[in-house]
């Protein structure tokens, strides 16, 4: 009963729709803020919510994509790419 997603080997395409800022708090209340980028796919409809710098979304893309720009996912990767 394996495979009702979507296969890492295939690629798709999304618009960002927000960029934004989270907080964590650790045991001492020493907060610490990270950048946050969320898409719509175009295939599914489907939100995605990612964290800038763990793996799937570098500062540098972040940096250069505004709310409404296209990214793309291509097949066998995790990474994404402004279009």
């Amino acid at each position: 009963m394996f495979g009702l997603g979507k296969s890492k080997n295939e690629g798709w395409a999304a618009v960002v729709t927000r960029k934004g800022l989270g907080h964590n708090y650790d045991e001492d209340g020493e907060q610490s803020t990270y950048w946050t980028l969320d898409v719509k796919r175009e295939d599914n409809g489907k939100n995605k919510h990612y964290v800038v710098g763990r793996g799937n979304v570098t500062a540098e893309l972040y940096n250069s994509l505004k709310e409404g720009d296209k990214v793309v996912c291509h097949a066998g990767t995790n990474k994404l790419e402004k279009v």
